[in-house]
């Protein structure tokens, strides 16, 4: 848990989301927060592996500088021994199909179990996997998926186990006219980023008016060419309007007495989404709209969800045909589950599109660790120089994983690391640790698996950030004291902070009595 500066509080179990929020000012912690953002942001899932395994190459690293290797010779050795791993990786690895749900759903679970919500959340595998093979395009021999079109809309209310997934799209909008129609069937969808007002003019202009009835007239025009604009949509036959730009209240009005639906200033990506949903094309100001730019939907209807402001609507445009824009609306106890949710659903969908673009799995609970370690600690034997020491201490950090499992799960870290070298030296490929049983078991019967593509990222990136730091040989802080910073230079959240403390400060100096007796565990 943490508390920031501002006072909100965070929960979670997400490793990337421990180190954005820990703030460390230390220049080393920094490159480690970076490798957790970096691992986040291109697999999603393996943050507090990648990380595990860095502090342990850099521990093996100062035994063996201690021991007089020279750093230099330190790197190279993890360079070799990363290249032969990332070799025994796709030698291990298991192709599976990138369009089988099945598949997609055991390494969703996999990946969300580790998180707080795993337990209350069974439902959510075979959700994410159902979304992601609509949302992934074929091309070529192999799938492409863009996790921007899978949107997450999260609301406290109910349970992690009344998520739903929605084949369309859910705006966090109301509609413009109370007399709209808050549901229609069948619906041709309308999708436009054009202003729908009469706009003014950039440069600035005064009208002098010798008759009154100019003023009238000037109205008349201004209505006469919104009813332009009006029937020009309605004459394609459109049902619902969802407009990126404004929509002027004649032109609403217009839409509601045609028994149509409208939405203005919907945000850029639920406009793409919508077309990429139901079909539509994106009408701008350059061209005319017509009836073939209209996308389709079963049902769009405006409805109140639960655990929103009582006056909170939200616009579903659900059922249609072959969407590839969907919608994940999350529900969770109160915010920090829902916050704590929606962390693990977004390290899933970057695990499965990882799947998808490259379809092959590993067993988990630190099977595969164990296996290529003692790959790479047998290969070690055949190298002539040096650089056999740094190549066996990587294959070493690579068994913190394992270990780390053994010790959480309560078990004795040394009776499990050998048994889990027994298992290995006698071809058991897929043996570790089965957290639920506390046991040493075959993870890949026991359908723990993980994706090759984020194992891959997991030991580049931390053996990456490891060599970076190895090639450290002095730090210059030129960085004025905390204390002494200008006011300019502080970030925002700090100056808000340092302000809260004068004013706390200032209040408790007005009240200080100096009759009274001072209680020196509390100084002023």
């Amino acid at each position: 848990m943490f508390v920031d500066k501002l006072g909100a509080v965070h929960s979670t179990s997400d490793g990337a989301t421990i180190l954005s929020k820990s703030e460390s000012s230390h220049p080393i912690a920094r490159i480690i927060s970076q490798l957790g953002k970096a691992v986040d942001q291109e697999v999603g899932d393996g943050t507090t592996s990648a990380v595990l395994i860095m502090n342990a190459l850099l521990e093996g690293a100062v035994r063996l500088a201690d021991s007089g290797l020279h750093p230099t010779t330190i790197v190279k050795g993890y360079q070799l021994a990363l290249s032969r791993a990332l070799g025994e990786l796709e030698e291990i690895a298991e192709p599976v199909p990138a369009d089988s749900e099945e598949w997609l759903a055991k390494v969703a679970a996999t990946c969300i179990q580790t998180k707080l919500v795993g337990e209350g959340a069974k439902n959510l595998p075979r959700l994410l996997a159902s979304a992601v093979i609509q949302a992934a395009e074929k091309q070529g021999d192999g799938y492409k998926l863009d996790t921007s079109r899978i949107t997450v809309r999260r609301m406290p209310g109910g349970g992690v186990a009344d998520t739903r997934l929605i084949r369309g799209v859910v705006l966090p909008k109301d509609l413009i006219d109370p007399s709209m129609p808050k549901r229609l069937e069948n619906a041709k969808i309308a999708v436009g980023d054009v202003s729908l007002v009469i706009e003014k003019t950039v440069a600035d202009a005064k009208l002098t008016m010798t008759d009154p009835k100019m003023v009238g007239k000037i109205g008349e025009q201004r209505r006469a060419d919104l009813k332009k604009i009006g029937d020009r949509i309605i004459a394609t036959g459109a049902d619902v309007v969802i407009n990126r730009e404004g929509i002027d209240d004649l032109v609403a009005n217009q839409f509601a007495n045609a028994g149509m639906m409208a939405v203005r200033h919907a945000k850029i990506g639920d406009v793409a989404n919508l077309a990429k949903a139901t079909g539509a094309t994106v009408v701008d100001a350059k061209h005319d709209i017509t009836s073939d730019d209209l996308g389709f939907a079963a049902l769009v209807e405006e409805r109140k969800v639960e655990g929103a402001n009582p006056s909170d609507k939200w616009l579903f445009v659900e059922g249609c045909k072959n969407p590839k824009a969907l919608t994940i609306l999350l529900r969770g106890g109160n915010w920090y589950v829902v916050d704590e949710a929606e962390r693990s659903v977004n390290d899933a969908l970057m695990a499965l599109k990882n799947l998808v673009e490259r379809p092959a799995i590993l067993a988990g609970g630190g099977a595969t660790e164990a296996e290529i370690s003692a790959r790479v600690m047998k290969w070690s034997e055949t190298l002539p120089g040096r650089e056999q020491i740094a190549v066996q201490a990587f294959a070493s950090a690579l068994e913190e994983i394992p270990q780390t499992l053994a010790i959480n799960a309560g078990m004795h870290p040394i009776d499990s690391m050998v048994e889990i070298r027994s298992r290995h030296a006698r071809g058991e490929k897929w043996f570790g640790i089965d957290h639920t049983e506390r046991k040493v078991k075959d993870m890949y019967s026991n359908q723990v698996f993980e994706p090759l593509g984020v194992k891959e990222e997991v030991l580049k990136a931390a053996t990456e950030t490891a060599c970076v730091i190895l090639r450290i040989d002095a730090v210059f802080d030129k960085a004025p004291p905390r204390a002494h910073r200008m006011r300019s230079e502080m970030p925002k959240e700090e100056k808000k902070s340092r302000s809260r403390q004068k004013e706390e400060l200032d209040e408790r100096a007005e009240k200080f009595d100096p009759t009274k007796p001072v209680d020196r565990r509390y100084p002023l």
